[in-house]
This record gives structure tokens, C-alpha cells and sequence, in this order.
């Protein structure tokens, strides 16, 4: 088995992608982003998530999105680049 010595972003990416699962990201997804982030691969775990959640149209809220932001920062990556992300924001929970 794998052991990996997580730090607080591997949980909050591991916890986003606790959250899409249950709004409906299949599992297939879910298990390849965790494998990324297994694996050590944050960046490609993060993008797989988002792209992944935007394919299938997966509305989120404002704190999923306010999560979001906050690993994005984390890992580096400009606002612009998981813009379109904002369309999946419920209205009124932003």
C-alpha cells in the first residue's frame, strides 16, 4: 500500500474531492484525481478535479468555490485559469 505523508493541502485537495464526489463526480474521475495526489502529482489532481467537475456540469457552491481559491493560491495557479469555474456557482451562494 502506498503511505504518503500528507500536509494540509493534500487534505483540502482530498477534501474537495470528497465534496465533488458526492455532488455527483463519478467515481472514475474521483479515483484519478486521488491518484494523482497520491502520487505526489497535486497540480495534475487539482486540474483533473476542476476539469472533470466542469464536463459534467456539477454545480457547486460558494464555499466549494471560496475552497477553490484558496488551494489555487496554494498551488500557485492565476485566478484566470480555473475562471470558468464560476459558472458552476449556484446562484446566491456566492
Amino acid at each position: 500500500m502506498l503511505q504518503m505523508i500528507m500536509n494540509s493541502l493534500d487534505t483540502d485537495i482530498f477534501d474537495l474531492i470528497f465534496k465533488c464526489s458526492s455532488l455527483g463526480l463519478p467515481e472514475k474521475d474521483s479515483n484519478d484525481a486521488r491518484s494523482y495526489l497520491e502520487n505526489n502529482e497535486r497540480g495534475l489532481a487539482f486540474d483533473t478535479l476542476l476539469t472533470q467537475i466542469y464536463e459534467y456540469d456539477i454545480l457547486i457552491d460558494g464555499d466549494i468555490y471560496r475552497q477553490i481559491e484558496a488551494i489555487a493560491r496554494e498551488l500557485s495557479i492565476n485566478a484566470e485559469d480555473y475562471a470558468f469555474i464560476t459558472k458552476l456557482i449556484r446562484p446566491n451562494t456566492y
